[in-house]
């Protein structure tokens, strides 16, 4: 029960090949939800990088988002900002470099976190959101989509790109 989300607290035997499923975890898999094992908004108190991860775990699976967990991103995004430097650096890297960076990328517009971590790629995709030419206003995104083809969890992509 200390773990921060039902599909993180699966466990796996790997001498009889079961999955131990406390939380109803398997459940969320396979209803493509993403759902706290406590209520969002005390789980992101007590560590605020749960939003990030949260965020990671749902561009990469492709899950939505509970209510409750949504609803606490709202009101608890200002709080990754207490948040260092590295660790800040360290959970943008697990987003962006695995293969995920362009639904991570429009998770983080979605609620607003991304001009609080890469304030240039979001004045840039703020400015072409008003810019009629298709082209131009999807580029950044392509280029991310495209590089999420090419990288995988053994060969992420290098933090550089992004």
């Amino acid at each position: 029960m200390h773990r921060d989300f039902t599909i993180n607290s699966l466990f796996f035997d790997p001498f009889s090949n079961k999955i131990y499923d406390y939380t109803n975890g398997m459940a969320d898999i396979k209803s493509l939800k993403l759902q706290t094992l406590v209520p969002a908004h005390f789980s992101f108190k007590e560590d605020c990088a749960r939003i990030l991860r949260g965020l990671r775990i749902a561009a990469r699976l492709g899950l939505s988002l509970s209510k409750d967990i949504e609803s606490a991103i709202h009101d608890l995004s200002s709080s990754i900002e207490s948040l260092g430097q590295f660790r800040i650096m360290m959970e943008l890297n697990y987003m962006l470099s695995y293969g995920a960076a362009a639904p991570s990328i429009n998770l983080l517009r979605r609620f607003n976190l991304l001009g609080t971590f890469l304030p240039i790629h979001a004045a840039y995709l703020e400015q072409q959101a008003g810019n009629t030419s298709v082209v131009s206003s999807t580029m950044l995104m392509k280029l991310f989509f495209n590089m999420d083809q090419l990288v995988s969890c053994d060969q992420p992509a290098d933090c550089r790109l992004w």
